[in-house]
């Protein structure tokens, strides 16, 4: 089955622009959240409609959101949109500007973090322990120590 690289490169020959494969797929790639939300309202039986009441806004504004290619969405937009499907979106910051060994401890925490949170999902979460034990003694702590060398 072709993904949408091969379409774009076969629209962009069409049109007559090698470079424009390239700016198509940039475009697709940056399309995430809103593509995201369309498809959760619909995988949860929603129309537009019913969101925008839910979120207090006209049923245009849900059809600019879904139809925006993420370029105009604001975080407001993000979090209610969110919180009406029951979905909390999460912002991380990667600092490019810090080291290397910065980045990858901030990451270390926020994965230590999210398994902290999985934990709080399951029924049986002692069992889930010994696995994230062996997991940071296997993977984060060497991440962590490597970083500080």
């Amino acid at each position: 089955m072709a993904d949408y690289n091969d379409y774009a490169a076969k629209i962009a020959a069409a049109m007559g622009g090698a470079d424009l494969t390239e700016e198509l797929i940039k475009e697709h790639e940056s399309t995430k959240i809103a593509d995201y939300f369309c498809a959760e309202r619909i995988r949860q039986g929603l129309s537009q409609r019913e969101v925008a009441k839910k979120m207090g806004v006209s049923a245009s504004k849900i059809c600019r959101i879904e139809d925006s290619y993420d370029k105009d969405l604001s975080y407001a937009d993000i979090m209610s949109y969110g919180k009406t499907l029951g979905v909390r979106p999460e912002i991380t910051f990667d600092n490019l500007n810090e080291s290397k060994e910065a980045r990858s401890e901030g990451l270390v925490y926020k994965i230590s973090d999210m398994l902290e949170a999985l934990k709080e999902l399951i029924p049986n979460p002692e069992k889930l322990q010994g696995a994230i034990d062996d997991f940071s003694g296997r993977v984060l702590f060497p991440v962590l120590r490597s970083s500080r060398i």
